[in-house]
């Protein structure tokens, strides 16, 4: 799988040391991906009361600021 295999980073280690077992526990993080994912549409929400607007970072950026 293109989005899930490759390299992780724990970020975190527990170990649990029972009487009969020993469990370790990682957190694992992905910090990239070897393909890109799929493009998709600017907006996706409000698509069925057709009330959507499309809207740039540079717009936002503007409005916001």
């Amino acid at each position: 799988d293109p989005y899930i295999s490759g390299n992780y980073l724990v970020t975190n280690v527990r170990h649990l040391i029972l009487t009969t077992e020993h469990i370790t526990l990682l957190t694992c993080a992905k910090d990239s991906i070897s393909a890109g994912y799929p493009a998709e549409p600017l907006e996706l929400l409000n698509n069925e009361k057709d009330e959507s607007k499309n809207f740039s970072t540079d717009t936002v950026d503007t409005i916001l600021a």
